[in-house]
């Protein structure tokens, strides 16, 4: 029995050889789903997690391309990229919200950190 070029037998008949582009997983979505991920991970440093959260965000929406659905891991890295930025965003107002309800709380964080903020803005201004 010949076979054509690239294809094997199977138990549902013939099968390519090459994965077909649909079932290849997307390096957007991969990248997109590491960045969500660390956005999850780092909320507690605002910078990096806006910064993760919105990349993976954008990834994600890209990594669709031409086809109507997003690939599971892109559904996944956009969940966790939005869920990154809702984190950061809860913990900055309620920090927020905590210093401004306890005006002698930020004092005390001052007072504490004061003489340490103090040298190192020496140190960079050298």
């Amino acid at each position: 029995m010949e076979f054509e070029s690239g294809q094997f037998p199977s138990e549902r008949g013939f099968y390519n050889e090459r994965r077909s582009d649909e079932n290849r997983p997307n390096a957007l979505s991969l990248a997109s789903l590491i960045l969500g991920v660390v956005s999850i991970f780092s909320s507690i440093t605002i910078y990096l997690s806006l910064c993760s959260g919105s990349i993976a965000v954008v990834l994600a929406l890209l990594s669709r391309g031409r086809s109507e659905s997003l690939p599971p891991q892109s559904k996944a890295g956009l969940i966790a990229g939005v869920s990154g930025i809702v984190l950061t965003a809860i913990l900055v107002v309620i920090t927020v919200s905590v210093l401004l309800n306890n005006p002698g709380l930020f004092d005390e964080v001052l007072k504490m950190y004061g003489p340490e903020l103090e040298q190192q803005m020496k140190d960079l201004m050298r």
